[in-house]
């Protein structure tokens, strides 16, 4: 081969070396963005996770409230589900007395 046509190769290569590391840089800030949303869910979920939680947890109070009235149970466990059951109401957001 001639100077001319290996230094042609050269050129050619180093074209097709410059369009891949461009395209691999696209490809990582692909990535990245797809990683940042994905923890973003990630967040999201746990915190209508903590959000079911503490409702079930609610009701749950509730639940032995109302079963305790109805059975009339003495009067130091209701003292106590109650405290519990304002505790609960207390961290709960606002919506979900409306």
């Amino acid at each position: 081969m001639r100077s001319s046509e290996l230094e042609e190769e050269i050129r050619h290569r180093q074209s097709a070396i410059s369009r891949l590391e461009e395209e691999i840089a696209r490809l990582q800030s692909g990535i990245d963005s797809m990683s940042h949303e994905l923890e973003a869910k990630g967040k999201e979920v746990l915190n209508i996770r903590s959000e079911a939680n503490r409702t079930l947890r609610y009701v749950y109070l509730w639940n032995l409230t109302t079963s305790a009235i109805k059975r009339k149970e003495n009067d130091s466990i209701l003292l106590l589900i109650r405290h519990s059951t304002s505790n609960w109401e207390a961290s709960l957001p606002a919506c979900f007395f409306r």
